[in-house]
């Protein structure tokens, strides 16, 4: 059946809530970013020996979403990157996860006109039109860049089907799925110590000693 034509008033405020929601989602990105590059050139700047060093972005859950958002900020200075129950697409995690109600990152309500399956991938999609800091189109700026990301094959939390939008939106990179949800998927991750150390080295060169104080 052929949909019927959109009601532009509703198209409009669709288009409307899309633009508030994605300057707040995404302007809590840009902090994780700004905050990130601060922290570092506070490390650096007190001691200067690691600025040769190889940087490594390492996230977790919510780091892991904001993680490639991080990275944009300074795409130069980051060697690799490991993610642990990530994801993309700010809105949709907000609104799918599990945890959404005791997060609490963002409310919304439809009170003008009907919710329907058709007007919520309406507002998805011009969420992202207008969300670049997204980790759905920051994504790009760790194409050249190893990427491991670990995974729970039933993460509700952090829904495993946007986990798996963010490793096709990062070209496919190196990934590790475990049969655990959120939770025990960070329960269990000490037994991936070594195997993410293992892949850390034979991604890097090795680092020259570093100085004695």
């Amino acid at each position: 059946r052929t949909p019927p034509p959109s009601d532009p008033a509703i198209t409009a405020a669709l288009d409307a809530t899309a633009q508030d929601i994605a300057r707040v989602l995404t302007g809590r990105a840009a902090e994780c970013a700004f905050a990130a590059q601060a922290a570092c050139l506070h490390v650096e700047s007190s001691r200067p020996y690691l600025k040769s060093k190889p940087r490594i972005a390492v996230g977790f859950s919510a780091g892991a979403m904001t993680l490639p958002t991080v990275v944009a900020r300074e795409p130069d200075r980051y060697h690799a990157a490991v993610l642990v129950g990530a994801g993309c697409h700010f809105w949709l995690l907000n609104s799918k996860s599990n945890y959404a109600t005791m997060v609490g990152a963002l409310s919304l309500t439809w009170s003008d006109f009907e919710r329907t399956p058709e007007r919520e991938s309406q507002l998805a999609e011009r969420y992202l039109a207008h969300a670049p800091l997204d980790s759905f189109h920051t994504a790009a700026a760790l194409h050249n860049t190893p990427v491991l990301m670990i995974q729970g094959q039933h993460d509700r939390a952090v829904p495993t089907a946007l986990g798996e939008t963010l490793w096709e939106r990062l070209h496919k990179p190196e990934k590790w799925m475990r049969p655990f949800g959120h939770e025990f998927l960070f329960i269990n991750l000490h037994k991936d110590y070594n195997a993410i150390t293992n892949w850390l080295n034979a991604k890097l060169p090795e680092p020259a000693t570093l100085p004695q104080k």
